[in-house]
This record gives structure tokens, C-alpha cells and sequence, in this order.
């Protein structure tokens, strides 16, 4: 059974080159995806965004891929007045209610009484506390997952199939697969894909998931109806295993 996974929508982090950096020099470009007007919420320190863990963001720009490093994303967001929370970790993702009590947010939903996690608004980012365990979380501009910060290098094929090789560049740049110019991958379906585009736009959709040398890509069954966010991705065989040289 194929594993579902993320990374809060993963195009390549753009850095001031394609080098690893250091986190704190992380440029991450703004993609905008939801375009319902942004509600207010005060108590708390409460901040409507998207995070993600500052550990996961370290491993990929020190160019790890091997993104099964207990990475998620936070969205944070208000609804009808009310502080609202959306988990998205590797194999599923749940929203939750938020409610203020002794200086920090509670978590909870329609399936628990609550949970034994805080939400924490600090000037420096999102804490999520969990058993006494803090796990600090960086602001980023979307809710792309992991795979949209680090694909820089150069891959080869495992499968028997075309391409054997492949480079892809750190500004989303890809030579060696046919007509392909550039690649990206998101978030924006139910599940995580990677795309390739052409000079007359876009040619291929794959689901993607990781593996510990590199990525792979399965096909997608019904990628022509992949119109709409939020659209049902219907994965078929593996196609790809990647690994990087």
C-alpha cells in the first residue's frame, strides 16, 4: 500500500543559490492559495498562516532528501470568529478547534474530548507542545508540503524505463526527460504530485512520495481531471525511482 504523503504545497526552494544554506537564510517564495477573505481572531497572539517544522526545513536545505524526517505542516486560520487549526502530517491531515485557556491554545475536535497538545504564538514562530515535548515551527507562505524546498541535483533512474538520467535544477529547471523543460511539485490535489511542463505547457502528472535515496513517482489514473484544488488523485503503478547521484 502506497503511503500518503507531504509538506506543506513541496517548486524547488528558490536560495540565493543552489547551495545549502543556513535555515535562517531560508527564502521561501509566496504562493497564494486560499483567496477567502482573512477573519480576525486577538486572544492569544493568534497568527492566521502556514508553518512548518524548522527541523524538516533544516534537513532539506542541507540537501538530505530523504524527506521521512517527521515533517508536517501547521495552518492556522479563522473561521466564523473562531481560531481554527488544520494538521497535515505524512499520512493524513484533521482540523481542529482551538480554544484559549491559560495561555496557550488547546486543540481539539469531534473525535476527543481534547488533546494533551498546546499551541503556543510566540514573536519568534508557532510552538506546538506535546507531553512537555516543545516542536517550534517556522511561518512560511504556503501550504505546499516538504517536497516544494530542495530537488537541486542530479538523479538516476532505478526502473528500466526512459529517462535513465536526469538533472533538476535549484529554479525548477529540468534537462535529460524529453521535451521537458521545468518541473514542480504541490500540494494544491488530495494528495502531494510532481508535473512536468513542456514549451506548450503541462505534460505529465505523477504522485510522489519518498523514498530514502531520492522520490518516487507513480502514475496518475485520472490526471486529466485534475482541474479543480482539492481534486481526487487516483494513483496507479510506480513508474520512477529516483535516486540521487
Amino acid at each position: 500500500m502506497y503511503r500518503n504523503v507531504f509538506i506543506i504545497g513541496l517548486v524547488a526552494i528558490i536560495l540565493s543559490s543552489c547551495g545549502s544554506e543556513e535555515t535562517s537564510n531560508i527564502d521561501v517564495p509566496a504562493v497564494v492559495i486560499d483567496t477567502v477573505a482573512v477573519e480576525t481572531y486577538d486572544e492569544g497572539g493568534f497568527i492566521t498562516g502556514y508553518w512548518a517544522k524548522k527541523f524538516s526545513i533544516a534537513v532539506v536545505a542541507d540537501g538530505d532528501l530523504n524527506f521521512n524526517v517527521d515533517w508536517s505542516y501547521i495552518k492556522t486560520y479563522v473561521e466564523d470568529g473562531h481560531p481554527k487549526l488544520f494538521i497535515q502530517d505524512p499520512m493524513d491531515g484533521l482540523e481542529y478547534d482551538m480554544m484559549y485557556q491559560d495561555s496557550s491554545f488547546i486543540i481539539t475536535n469531534d473525535y476527543m474530548d481534547s488533546r494533551f497538545e498546546n499551541i503556543v504564538f510566540t514573536p519568534s514562530g508557532l510552538n506546538h507542545v506535546v507531553d512537555d515535548r516543545m516542536e517550534e515551527y517556522m511561518e512560511i507562505d504556503s501550504g505546499r508540503v516538504i517536497y516544494d524546498y530542495y530537488f537541486e541535483g542530479v538523479y538516476r533512474n532505478e526502473n528500466e524505463s526512459s529517462p535513465h538520467k536526469i538533472e533538476l535544477g535549484c529554479k525548477g529547471d529540468v534537462l535529460g526527460w524529453g521535451e521537458a523543460l521545468t518541473f514542480a511539485s504541490h500540494y494544491n490535489f488530495e494528495k502531494p504530485v510532481f508535473v512536468l511542463n513542456g514549451p506548450n505547457g503541462l505534460l505529465e502528472t505523477y504522485y510522489i512520495q519518498d523514498h530514502k535515496e531520492g522520490f518516487q513517482l507513480f502514475e496518475v489514473t485520472n490526471q486529466n481531471e485534475l482541474t479543480e484544488e482539492q481534486a481526487v488523485v487516483k494513483v496507479g503503478e510506480l513508474k520512477y525511482t529516483f535516486i540521487k547521484s
